[in-house]
């Protein structure tokens, strides 16, 4: 026994005392703490990541091609002011005279132009070299077509590559200055040009031969070239081709042959 011991049981208060001190170190710390609240915690915020979005399909569009048809009418409008504009200048009004007794003129009874028309090489010719002048030398001219009226003639001229453009027949046709000349030239260039281009378009591609071109037809119907007239077949019949392999004779001078060496090959293997 430990020698304290009496001494705890005779001393009430000490006793009382090493209780508490024992009683302090073995209950739990802060038996009169308030208890502590539990702080909430803020909420987590919400992170939103955002996906980059897929990059749209790019969609290559190929520029319209124009069609054929489409690519050929501007050519075609050319070609029709052009013609327009050349026709105005070759079918001038000429001076028209009313004939007297008085005038001293020729009559043309055959009338001013022959039947039919030259196309014009419209990519090279220049009708400045083609002009004709035969009514120079005559005061006055007519024709069976113009009754009662004369035509001043060194006012006239004749030209082989403006015939084509000529819509009235029935009048001469005013002497073209110069400058009008080139103007045709340039003019005609232009309609070479495009209908160049227009063939160029209208042929059929590759492998497509017997399809007819998908092309614009010119301003006048007769600025298309004039189809050839196809060849009459020859009248004589072909002769026959030689007939192929051996002639008859040749070939029985070679069985011939044949037979006497066989029958010499013969007589030579029964005579041994």
């Amino acid at each position: 026994m430990s020698p304290v011991y009496p001494l705890y049981r005779k001393l009430p208060v000490l006793r009382l005392c090493l209780a508490l001190a024992y009683a302090g170190t073995c209950a739990p710390q802060n038996l009169h703490a308030q208890p502590t609240q539990a702080i909430p915690s803020a909420p987590l915020a919400t992170v939103h990541t955002t996906t980059p979005a897929a990059p749209a399909p790019t969609i290559a569009v190929a520029a319209a091609t124009p069609s054929t048809q489409q690519q050929i009418a501007p050519l075609q409008a050319q070609i029709n002011n052009a013609v327009a504009r050349v026709q105005q200048i070759v079918n001038q009004p000429v001076r028209r005279l009313q004939l007297t007794r008085a005038m001293r003129y020729s009559n043309y009874r055959e009338g001013w132009f022959h039947p039919g028309a030259n196309t014009p090489d419209f990519n090279h010719i220049d009708i400045r070299t083609t002009q004709e002048k035969p009514y120079d030398n005559q005061q006055y001219v007519t024709s069976p077509l113009n009754p009662g009226i004369v035509f001043y003639g060194p006012d006239l001229e004749f030209n082989a590559n403006t015939k084509y453009f000529v819509t009235d027949r029935n009048t001469p046709k005013k002497k073209l200055t110069d400058g009008e000349m080139v103007e045709i030239n340039s003019l005609y260039r232009i309609i070479g040009k495009c209908q160049d281009e227009i063939a160029r378009l209208s042929k059929p591609p590759a492998g497509t031969a017997g399809q007819p071109p998908a092309g614009g037809k010119p301003a006048l119907a007769a600025l298309q070239k004039e189809t050839p007239v196809p060849e009459e077949p020859d009248p004589t019949p072909p002769k026959p081709a030689p007939a192929k392999g051996i002639d008859p004779a040749t070939g029985h001078i070679l069985v011939g042959c044949l037979g006497a060496v066989l029958a010499v090959l013969t007589i030579r293997r029964f005579t041994k």
